[in-house]
């Protein structure tokens, strides 16, 4: 464990986590490649694999410097960081895809509204506003205003599932809050890499065995979609978070975090041709206002 960082500064954690968001949100489409050749517990399996050696090697250059390695807080996050994979692509076999990334963006409200039993404050005004915009900007991203399918599907086992996934990602910000300010942000980072390692293997053994020999004959694209997963959307993009989230509480992290989202839509515009409607951008724009609102709160 280390000493508290220094002064706090809010700037600088948002500025940290909207680059999380960017690495986050081109990982959707590096996601929808690697599944095209691999099944889902596979891909995300496969994903953790690649990112082992620049793991071992973070973790034995940072235990050479004297940090001690927080096996406990990292078996921690990724032990509920990989129930919370799990949970999102199970769901997404029953509820609609919109409505699953719905869902997911409420822990931007379940943040504030879980800090108290955490000991972290209770949420104020401009935070709840902030989330409450957050939500309204998924809604709108996602297009479920005008998506017949996402309305019209039944509430089913996916939706407890994915409301289950966000109550965790709440969770997951709010220890993050209390882990990341006396870790060290890499070692924190390797050790839970190396839990979501172990368990996305035991579970892609179990559920889907016999897809582990398609992994040896995936193409040049998807293995580059891994490889991208691996570095960027899991090991930048946490520790970034780690480091953001010294500087920045957790309700407008969360919010920013929730970025993820319009920056995925437009990854899917840019690299995949996917057209957006006019509700799509409104929503874009109430996100940046909701971070906005979020960031000028913490400044307060």
């Amino acid at each position: 464990m280390h000493p508290p960082v220094g002064p706090r500064r809010p700037l600088l954690g948002a500025s940290l986590l909207v680059l999380a968001a960017v690495c986050w949100g081109f990982g959707f489409y590096a996601q929808r490649v690697s599944i095209a050749e691999l099944s889902p517990l596979w891909a995300t399996a496969a994903r953790f694999v690649l990112a082992l050696p620049m793991v071992a090697a973070a973790l034995w250059w940072r235990r050479r410097r004297g940090v001690a390695l927080p096996w406990v807080a990292g078996s921690i996050l990724g032990t509920l960081m990989y129930i919370a994979f799990a949970l999102q692509t199970v769901a997404m076999q029953y509820t609609p895809v919109s409505r699953v990334a719905l869902l997911t963006g409420l822990y931007a409200v379940f943040t504030p509204l879980l800090q108290p039993l955490f000991r972290l404050g209770r949420p104020t005004g401009l935070q709840l506003v902030a989330a409450g915009l957050a939500v309204l900007g998924t809604v709108l991203l996602c297009g479920v205003i005008g998506d017949a399918e996402a309305m019209a599907a039944p509430p089913n086992v996916g939706d407890l599932m994915t409301l289950g996934m966000g109550i965790i990602a709440a969770a997951l910000v709010l220890l993050v809050a209390r882990f990341a300010p006396r870790t060290d942000a890499i070692a924190l980072n390797g050790v839970q890499i190396l839990a979501m390692t172990a368990l996305a293997l035991v579970v892609a053994v179990v559920v889907e065995g016999e897809a582990a020999a398609r992994i040896p004959a995936i193409g040049v694209e998807s293995l580059l979609s891994l490889l991208y997963l691996a570095f960027f959307s899991t090991i930048v993009a946490f520790t970034l978070q780690f480091v953001g989230q010294q500087h920045l509480s957790p309700a407008p992290a969360s919010i920013i975090m929730l970025l993820e989202v319009p920056i995925g839509v437009f990854g899917a515009v840019w690299l995949l041709g996917d057209a957006m409607g006019g509700l799509q951008w409104l929503g874009a724009v109430v996100a940046v206002v909701a971070v906005v609102v979020a960031v000028l709160g913490e400044r307060r």
